[in-house]
């Protein structure tokens, strides 16, 4: 089997440096235009299947991609981005000091929120369910629940799953345990981009 990993494209929010979690915001013009162009890129091989959390931004960015992959989308609301409870709506430098993880460690939750651990759980039933599929699955998600997938499908650490980049016009490829990036360009990396 075959895993495409995407995160959303870039949203209003995102651009500027507003804590989501699982409130949303529209995709932009940017964010719209790189998806359009990582569509053909991530179908260069037949996708059998894309399933996609249940947040309006990973819906839209995954109709995209279904467009060109002429497959319906099926919402998962297992790969719904992390919470980040009270945090929501708010500048991330002002909660958390940061603009690439509200969460310190694997456990930490913001005020009201969810940590990657209990992402972790709920997002352990759906990998088990994909680890029984045969064919490309597609998936869209976010960049916290993201690294959490990543985290569970590779068996990597948590220290080095929260380190992992998922930038809005790219996607990871996950095939017979080699790791790429693809580039809406067309361009790959091989491996994990992580945070130096």
């Amino acid at each position: 089997m075959r895993i495409l990993l995407a995160r959303h494209g870039l949203t209003h929010g995102n651009r500027d440096n507003i804590a989501l979690g699982q409130s949303d915001s529209p995709l932009t013009e940017e964010g719209l235009a790189a998806s359009r162009d990582l569509a053909p890129v991530l179908c260069r091989e037949p996708i059998h299947r894309i399933c996609s959390s249940d947040l309006l931004r990973a819906l839209t960015t995954a109709h995209i991609f279904a467009e060109a992959a002429t497959v319906a989308v099926e919402p998962r609301p297992e790969m719904r981005e992390l919470s980040a409870g009270e945090w929501e709506g708010q500048p991330r430098l002002k909660c958390a000091g940061a603009l690439f993880s509200l969460r310190r460690d694997w456990r930490f939750a913001p005020p009201g929120g969810e940590s990657y651990a209990h992402g972790e759980r709920r997002l352990s039933p759906f990998i088990e369910e994909l680890r029984a599929y045969s064919g490309t699955i597609l998936v869209v998600g976010h960049a916290s629940i993201n690294r959490v997938f990543l985290k569970i499908w590779l068996g990597v650490s948590e220290d080095t799953a929260m380190t992992i980049v998922f930038p809005h016009h790219a996607a990871y490829t996950i095939d017979n345990g080699r790791v790429r990036l693809l580039f809406n360009d067309g361009g790959e990396r091989e491996g994990l981009l992580l945070t130096q």
